[in-house]
């Protein structure tokens, strides 16, 4: 009987310690998705959604000219400016 109860203390000790680990990883997890989520809703907002419309204007015609591709890779390189500019100023 005291074996028993023994086993059902440190079971329960077990089961505390194990919960509360668990709910610290669980808070590091949701940091680092809520940061992974921020990354690309900058990423979509600063690069892919300005690069697809120009693309999409550029294939009105069905084909891409030198001056669209050219104003294409400007607003890709704007976009990715923008970031870096984004991560001095964190710094």
């Amino acid at each position: 009987m005291n074996n028993e109860k023994n086993f059902i203390g440190g079971l329960a000790g077990c089961i505390v310690s194990f919960s509360g680990m668990t709910l610290e990883q669980a808070d590091h997890i949701v940091s680092l998705i809520c940061g992974i989520i921020g990354l690309v809703i900058t990423v979509i907002s600063c690069i892919v959604i300005p690069v697809w419309k120009k693309v999409r204007d550029a294939m009105k015609d069905k084909k891409i000219t030198p001056e669209e591709a050219e104003d294409i890779t400007n607003t890709l390189k704007d976009g990715l400016d923008k970031l870096k500019n984004e991560e001095k100023k964190k710094k």
